[in-house]
């Protein structure tokens, strides 16, 4: 009931704004017919990464309880160059 994806920079979760088309969502939908999908948690546009989404509306209603409860957390790992 879970899809975990490896979400890029510069991709959007979902429409908002001026990006409308080319969205982790929309992507899905489109090229994976994987429609009604939910998501749990934000990540930037900017932000790569793991990102949760639930295939129906029980586990997201579950997954974003944990998260907000504190059962579930995410932690942000920055690799830098240079100084």
């Amino acid at each position: 009931n879970i899809l975990v994806v490896n979400k890029p920079c510069s991709l959007p979760v979902h429409p908002s704004g001026r990006y409308r088309r080319n969205t982790v969502l929309g992507v899905l939908a489109k090229e994976h017919h994987m429609h009604g999908l939910f998501n749990v948690h934000r990540l930037d546009r900017v932000t790569s990464g793991v990102l949760l989404l639930a295939k129906d509306r029980g586990t997201a209603l579950q997954l974003t309880q944990a998260f907000r409860e504190g059962r579930a957390r995410k932690r942000y790992l920055a690799r830098v160059r240079g100084r």
